[in-house]
């Protein structure tokens, strides 16, 4: 106790020093550079020593699917975190709320179609990766799907000022990432990999909607 007293005691004048926004500014620097010693653990270590060597050249392509079709969309919706800040700054709770359902619709939409043509074209987008096993289209439709939502919450997060659930789910999600490759990478290669990329992303957004 004799630590830590004189510890809270410096931390809290510190925040009082920096205000809300460096403070938690300064608090997610650490959670991120906490989260890159796993994720440097997993992409430097585990997964070259895990995963066979001929599935790590497809892995970035078809993770990277459905954010290069999802351009269109992005580009239509870069207004939204604009808007939804000055909505969360004048305290519009109505027009928050009707911002985030009609570009959530609209996305959900677009990823419907996004996801019906990864599946109609996917022989062909296998064939072009060398990639055989089918089963890696269900993640890579997950991806599509989560490009298109992911960042509506997030900026529905930031404009709401949710600094703490934010901080919280990035220092949470390094640990689910390294979790879900340990369990998957060996029974599944590849497709483990992705499930636990896609199980990580997919933790961020529903602890962003819980919280």
């Amino acid at each position: 106790s004799a630590v830590i007293k004189p510890l809270q005691l410096w931390l809290r004048r510190l925040q009082e020093r920096l205000g809300p926004l460096w403070w938690y500014t300064l608090l997610g620097f650490i959670v991120n550079r906490l989260g890159d010693v796993i994720n440097i653990f997993i992409g430097l270590y585990l997964v070259p020593r895990l995963l066979p060597g001929e599935d790590l050249g497809a892995l970035l392509p078809l993770m990277t699917v459905g954010a290069v079709f999802s351009t269109p969309l992005a580009l239509l919706l870069l207004p939204v975190s604009k808007f939804l800040s000055i909505f969360a700054a004048r305290e519009e709770t109505g027009k928050i709320r009707a911002l985030l359902q009609d570009s959530l619709g609209i996305s959900l939409v677009y990823a419907v179609i996004m996801t019906a043509w990864i599946f109609w074209q996917g022989d062909a987008l296998l064939l072009r990766l060398h990639v055989t096993d089918h089963r890696l289209l269900w993640p890579v439709a997950g991806f599509a799907i989560l490009v298109c939502v992911e960042p509506i919450i997030s900026g529905a997060v930031r404009a709401l000022r949710l600094f703490k659930p934010m901080l919280l789910s990035g220092l949470i999600a390094p640990y689910v990432r390294l979790a879900g490759m340990l369990a998957l990478l060996v029974p599944l290669g590849a497709l483990g990999y992705l499930l636990a990329q896609f199980a990580t992303q997919s933790f961020g957004v529903l602890f962003s909607l819980v919280i």
